[in-house]
């Protein structure tokens, strides 16, 4: 439990110091799951119960699908949103594309 606290300090330290949103969610996205699932592994060795073990691995279960989506889903949005990234990064723009075609198709747009 003590390296799942460990990783979830690093993503808070990560959420103050990271310069952009996309730096941000990727230093949160990959520590907080990580964290999140040690501390809950820690905690099925300590309750032993098989009914809360059964729950607890549920959890885990459900922290690793939701927290990949949400990240994607909050960094979509930030694109779409036009947040800037820092000086100095690779940008490989591949929703440029959907951009136009959505104009095409009556969409909305952004």
């Amino acid at each position: 439990m003590g390296s799942g606290f460990f990783f979830l300090a690093v993503s808070a330290i990560g959420l103050l110091r990271m310069p952009d949103v996309y730096n941000r969610m990727h230093a949160l996205g990959k520590c907080d799951t990580l964290g999140n699932w040690l501390i809950i592994l820690g905690l099925i060795l300590v309750i032993g119960d098989l009914t809360s073990a059964a729950k607890m691995a549920l959890i885990i279960v459900l922290v690793a699908t939701i927290n990949p989506v949400m990240t994607h889903l909050l960094a979509k949005t930030s694109y779409g949103l036009g947040m800037d990234l820092v000086k100095g990064s690779y940008l490989l723009d591949d929703y440029a594309g959907s951009k136009k075609k959505a104009g095409k198709r009556g969409e909305r747009k952004g």
